[in-house]
């Protein structure tokens, strides 16, 4: 059984594991840099995430200075 998708916790610590889960999550442009960046279904570790007030930065330790949106990650349990 495949753990269920819940969206990532906007104040993740680093070293939380998230997946890309929601490829139609976001604008476009999150989703072509995803795309560029990372492979659907991956898991990932999060190295730091900055809250805005409309929207999550999250950096991973793998694409270091890379800022996706936290909305298309899954938070791996």
């Amino acid at each position: 059984m495949s753990d269920p998708l819940n969206y990532m916790r906007i104040d993740a610590p680093e070293g939380t594991k998230v997946r890309w889960a929601f490829h139609q999550a976001g604008y476009p442009h999150d989703q072509e840099l995803a795309a560029k960046h990372l492979k659907f279904s991956n898991t990932y570790t999060v190295d730091e995430t900055v809250i805005h007030t409309w929207s999550t930065d999250v950096y991973l330790k793998e694409v270091p200075g890379v800022a996706f949106n936290s909305v298309i990650f899954a938070e791996v349990v």
